[in-house]
């Protein structure tokens, strides 16, 4: 912000000086302030004769918030994308393998009943072929298709969190930090004005005057009277 607002041309501060570069960055952070309000909220303000660069440099404060918080946030969503990403594709090859074994089960004894996990057929009904190995291959085509089934599902949920931390990362989508109010530079001037100031300090000087000449009568005259 130093930088992009040209701070040490409208400070006057060489920055070719080393000296002078932690003048200004000690300039830049008195004027500064970050606080948090009772409300828990966060309060930035930077303090300035130019009220318009005040409120530019607080306002662009916010923006470089924003995006410092974006990048943390999106860089962990990012890695847990990735991760999920691997899952999926650890969870496809995993559905082919079980799928072209079970292919090859079924065909092998002859068995094409679907069998849920908890042993209950889900389509037609289980007749043995006369094989002698047929309650073997039951068994083991029973779980295989358990393995699957639970290989879909889990498929099934890490499309679904993919989905969920790819969702918020451009910068016009879900924003990190609410702005209440931005900072505003003021139209004119705040106070009396000059003119309000010489006429206040004129009454005051009449008054003080006044009272002065007062006492000093009294106490002359009190002191004429001994």
């Amino acid at each position: 912000m130093v930088k992009e607002h040209h701070l040490a041309n409208i400070y006057n501060i060489d920055t070719t000086k080393p000296k002078n570069k932690l003048k200004l960055e000690n300039r830049f952070n008195s004027n500064f302030d970050i606080k948090r309000s009772e409300y828990q909220s966060v309060i930035i303000s930077y303090t300035d004769s130019n009220a318009k660069l005040a409120a530019r440099i607080t306002n662009d404060a916010v923006r470089t918030l924003e995006e410092m918080y974006r990048a943390y946030f999106n860089n962990m969503k990012q890695n847990v994308y990735l991760s999920l990403r691997d899952k999926m594709t650890e969870a496809d090859s995993t559905i082919d393998i079980l799928t072209d074994t079970l292919g090859k089960l079924r065909d092998k004894y002859q068995i094409y009943d679907i069998i849920s996990p908890n042993r209950q057929v889900v389509n037609g009904s289980i007749k043995s072929n006369g094989a002698s190995d047929f309650g073997k291959g039951m068994e083991i085509i029973q779980n295989i298709e358990s393995l699957k089934d639970q290989a879909v599902k889990d498929r099934a949920n890490s499309a679904s969190l993919m989905r969920e931390f790819s969702t918020g990362v451009k910068a016009n989508e879900l924003p990190l930090l609410q702005v209440i109010s931005p900072a505003i530079a003021p139209p004119s001037p705040k106070g009396l004005g000059l003119g309000l100031t010489i006429l206040a300090c004129a009454i005051l000087g009449f008054i003080f005057s006044t009272i002065w000449i007062l006492l000093s009568s009294y106490f002359k005259a009190v002191t004429a009277s001994r």
